[in-house]
């Protein structure tokens, strides 16, 4: 696994925690996560089901439309 993305945050010197902590957040280029806990999941994998859940919604309006419709 290649580090070198790592060289944007240190330069050439050590950081403290703080320094390190600040300079991450200050990264547009830099997400951490820590994959231990379970909670991470792939930004495709997230808009694939943010996707279905809006077709999902659209299916449910479209059916409600039907039935309104109906008892017209």
């Amino acid at each position: 696994m290649s580090v070198e993305f790592l060289k944007t945050l240190f330069g050439d010197k050590a950081l403290t925690f703080d320094e390190f902590a600040k300079a991450v957040g200050d990264s547009k280029d830099i997400k951490l996560a820590n994959l231990a806990d379970g909670k991470y999941v792939a930004t495709k994998k997230s808009r694939k089901h943010e996707v279905f859940g809006i077709l999902q919604k659209c299916k449910v309006i479209s059916l409600r439309t039907e039935v309104h419709d109906a008892r017209l």
